[in-house]
């Protein structure tokens, strides 16, 4: 199967300023999503949609493609799924490489680990379900996106939609500075 890894990477942010490349625990946040994607044997190839050109060298450097993202496609107001299918077009119209199953990943999602990668993909090839989204526990048998993990094929917001359940110390979606030094302390623990 031709499985997209795509790592959607914006310049900027309101809340954090250039997060995405900023310092967690000695290397860009970045990197932490390319590592644990580049572990996958599912994923056939991974790409990085930026408009910020210093992803391009983190791309280089860790030997994944990148395609610049014009800057319609870079506000606060632009939905995922629009930058979803510019890469795929891209691709298409560029290699013609048409993926049968996109995988998303975002890079304020640094704790996921491969086997979240991993399973998420399998949840959605053995299963019919439309999307498969990565989710934590809020409350008793409340579930909530983490922002870690989406595969889908057209839509990743349908009716038919899978949970994956992550545990909550790999859940955290880095979008305030609370966030960034809560992603710290674990890391940091792990060393």
């Amino acid at each position: 199967m031709n499985i997209l890894g795509i790592i959607p990477a914006r310049k900027n942010s309101k809340r954090l300023p250039d997060k995405n490349i900023r310092n967690l625990c000695g290397k860009p946040m970045i990197t932490y999503t390319i590592e644990e994607a580049k572990k996958s044997k599912y994923l056939e190839k991974i790409i990085i949609s930026s408009d910020d050109d210093r992803m391009e060298k983190i791309a280089e450097k860790y030997n994944v493609d990148f395609l610049f993202r014009p800057k319609e496609l870079a506000q606060d107001s632009t939905p995922t799924i629009d930058v979803v299918k510019h890469v795929v077009k891209k691709l298409e119209d560029e290699i013609n490489y048409i993926p049968e199953i996109i995988v998303l990943l975002q890079p304020s999602s640094p704790l996921r680990i491969v086997e979240d990668i991993n399973n998420g993909i399998l949840m959605y090839t053995k299963n019919n379900f439309d999307s498969v989204v990565s989710v934590k526990e809020v409350a008793p048998h409340i579930f909530y996106p983490n922002g870690a993990v989406y595969v889908f094929t057209d839509e990743i917001w349908t009716e038919n939609i899978g949970l994956y359940l992550m545990p909550k110390e790999r859940s955290i979606d880095i979008d305030e500075e609370i966030d960034f030094w809560l992603a710290e302390q674990i890391l940091g623990g792990k060393k």
